[in-house]
């Protein structure tokens, strides 16, 4: 699942990476968090119950979010481009409302295991990948693992927002 700051998709993952049907709707950041964690409950719904009808099942949700995120605690520290979204115990919230176990990785690190897995970067090393949408990321794939540095955040690829008279924001982005 992607929770982009203009879009949230939901997609079905086979084992061997074959993706289903992928299922879109807006996000509308603006509105919170709370009315974005049902539209993601209930993407996820539909998603799990094309499965189901399929005869499939689903074991699990890997959640993609921008901004800096705690995988560990399960959190969205804070993210630009999500408005009011401030330690958002987000994998917490989503596990139960949907029952099944959930995942919290910053969406940049996602797309960049995803296509380290599977995708332009099958059979690499080590992969680098930068993300262009409402926001810019990155993640880093170095011999297999997806790093997270010392204290468990994210690579930081660019400040967002930025000052153009002057010296970069910090905004919501608290130090690692």
């Amino acid at each position: 699942m992607d929770l982009g700051g203009t879009n949230l998709r939901v997609a079905s993952v086979g084992a061997g990476g074959d993706v289903g049907e992928l299922y879109r709707v807006p996000t509308l950041a603006r509105e919170g968090p709370e009315p974005v964690i049902a539209r993601i409950v209930a993407a996820i719904g539909h998603v799990c119950d094309g499965v189901s009808a399929s005869g499939g099942n689903i074991r699990g949700v890997v959640l993609g979010a921008p901004g800096i995120i705690s995988s560990r605690n399960g959190t969205v520290v804070a993210s630009p481009n999500l408005p009011g979204w401030r330690d958002v115990p987000l994998r917490d919230r989503i596990a139960t409302a949907v029952g099944l176990p959930v995942f919290l990785e910053n969406d940049a690190n996602a797309a960049a295991y995803g296509e380290y897995w599977r995708g332009a970067g099958e059979g690499c090393a080590s992969l680098v990948l930068l993300t262009l949408g409402t926001g810019v990321g990155g993640g880093l794939v170095l011999g297999g693992e997806l790093w997270r540095g010392l204290t468990g955040w994210p690579a930081k690829w660019a400040t967002s927002p930025s000052n153009p008279a002057g010296a970069p924001v910090a905004a919501a982005m608290p130090d690692a």
